[in-house]
C-alpha cells in the first residue's frame, strides 16, 4: 500500500487530545509506504500491524491548548519484529510508539 502526499484532517481537531478517538491509518500488511504526508489532531496518526514499514517526510501533530495535557502516540507499530524505517518525518506533540501488542505473552520475553 502507498499513501502519498496526502493530508487528512480530523473531525475531533477542536477536542483536547484525551478525548479524540479517531485514527486516520489502520493497515496490518506489509511493506506499507508512507510519504509526504500532512496529518492534524487524530488521536493517533497510524497504527500498523506489518512489517518493512517506511514513513519518509511526512508532518504529523496532535497536541492541543491543555497545559501539561497528555500526548498520545502518533505511530503504533505493533509488530514485534517491525524492521521498519522513520526517515525524515516531523513529529509534534506526539510519540512513537512500539509495543508487542500482538504477543500472546505481552511480558517481552516470548520468541518469534
Amino acid at each position: 500500500m502507498l499513501i502519498d502526499r496526502c493530508q487528512f484532517l480530523s473531525s475531533e481537531d477542536g477536542e483536547n487530545v484525551a478525548n479524540r478517538t479517531t485514527i486516520a491509518i489502520n493497515a496490518h500488511v506489509n511493506d506499507v509506504k508512507i510519504r509526504n504526508n500532512r496529518v492534524a489532531r487524530f488521536r493517533h496518526f497510524a497504527i500498523l500491524g506489518g512489517g518493512s514499514t517506511l514513513f519518509m517526510g511526512d508532518h504529523f501533530f496532535q497536541g492541543d491548548t491543555v497545559a501539561s495535557g497528555i500526548r498520545t502516540a502518533g505511530l503504533v507499530i505493533v509488530k514485534a519484529h517491525a524492521s521498519s524505517i522513520i526517515f525524515g518525518d516531523y513529529i509534534d506533540n506526539c510519540s512513537i510508539e512500539w509495543s508487542n501488542e500482538y504477543d500472546p505473552a505481552p511480558e517481552f520475553s516470548s520468541v518469534h
